[in-house]
C-alpha cells in the first residue's frame, strides 16, 4: 500500500461531549476528556491532539457538550501556547441523548468527506497506533466502505471491550459480527487463544450520516449500535485492518483504576 500523509486525505473528528458519569465524583466539574492523566498534567484530548499533529493531521473537529466552556478554555490555551488549532461543534443541546446524537452534530462539517476519521475523546493510545494510521492510504480504499482496526491478543482486560468475528479472505478480508466481551471479565484466564480485539477508531465515509438517519431506533445511542445494525443488514462493508507488535494499543478512561495502565501506555 503506498505511504500517504493523513492530512492530505482525511479528517479526524474527537467525540468528547459526554457526562463520565462513572468518574462524576473525580471530574470536578471537568470534562472527562480533561481530566489530568499524571502528573504531568497529561489529558486524554491533549495527547491524542499531540499524536494527531505528530502525524500531519490538522484539520480536526472536536464535538463538545458537558462543560463545553472548559473545552472552550482548552482551545484557546491551545492555540496560545502550542498553536494548534480545531473546529468545536456544539452539542449542548443533544448530547445528552447520547454519543450518537453528539457524532450526528457533526453533519455539516463532515458530510461531503470521502472519508474522515473518529476518535472517542476519552481513550489513550499508544504512540504506534498514529504512526500506522500515517502510512495508511486513505484515498485507495474501496469507496462507501467502512473501515475500523483491531489488535490479536489473548492478555487484554475485556472491560467495555468489542471482539470482531472476522472472514478472513486475505485482501477482501470483511467484519462478520461484533461481539461486546463481558464487563469485568479477562479471557486471559479462560484458556482462549488471541481475539480480535476492535481498536475503537473507525475510518466513515461521508454518506454515514444518511445512512444513520436511515436506520436509527430508538434503542440506538451509539455508533457501536449503528455499526451492528450496518453489520447484520449488510449494507456496508466493514473492513478489518490489523495493528500488530504492540500488547496495549490503547486503554479507556473508564474507572480511576484504569489510571496505572493509561499511565504506563503515556510513557512509552
Amino acid at each position: 500500500m503506498d505511504k500517504l500523509k493523513i492530512e492530505s486525505i482525511m479528517k479526524c473528528l474527537i467525540l468528547a461531549a459526554g457526562y463520565g458519569s462513572r468518574l462524576a465524583s473525580f471530574l470536578k466539574n471537568l470534562p472527562k476528556p480533561l481530566y489530568p492523566l499524571n502528573s504531568h498534567g497529561d489529558t486524554c484530548l491533549s495527547l491524542m491532539l499531540d499524536g494527531l499533529v505528530r502525524s500531519k493531521c490538522s484539520d480536526i473537529h472536536i464535538v463538545g457538550g458537558h462543560q463545553i466552556e472548559k473545552i472552550r478554555d482548552f482551545q484557546k490555551t491551545l492555540e496560545e501556547e502550542k498553536q494548534i488549532s480545531f473546529n468545536l461543534i456544539d452539542a449542548t443541546n443533544y448530547y445528552h441523548r447520547g454519543p450518537l446524537f453528539s457524532f450526528l452534530t457533526a453533519e455539516n462539517a463532515l458530510n461531503s468527506q470521502k472519508y474522515f476519521a473518529v476518535f472517542p475523546g476519552d481513550t489513550v493510545f499508544h504512540p504506534i497506533v498514529y504512526q500506522y494510521l500515517e502510512k495508511l492510504n486513505f484515498s485507495a480504499f474501496e469507496f462507501n466502505s467502512i473501515h475500523l482496526f483491531y489488535c490479536k491478543s489473548s492478555n487484554f482486560s475485556s472491560w467495555g471491550n468489542i471482539c470482531l468475528k472476522i472472514n478472513n479472505l486475505g485482501s477482501n478480508s470483511y467484519v462478520e459480527a461484533f461481539n461486546p466481551l463481558s464487563a469485568g471479565s479477562n479471557f486471559k484466564n479462560k484458556g482462549v487463544g488471541p481475539m480480535n480485539i476492535m481498536i475503537p477508531i473507525l475510518i466513515l465515509p461521508g454518506t454515514i450520516f444518511l445512512q444513520i438517519k436511515s436506520i436509527m431506533h430508538p434503542s440506538n445511542t451509539t455508533l457501536f449500535h449503528v455499526l451492528q445494525t450496518i453489520c447484520m443488514k449488510s449494507l456496508l462493508k466493514i473492513i478489518p485492518h490489523q495493528i500488530s507488535e504492540i500488547s496495549c494499543p490503547f486503554k479507556d478512561f473508564d474507572l480511576i483504576e484504569d489510571l496505572s495502565l493509561i499511565q504506563s501506555i503515556i510513557e512509552k
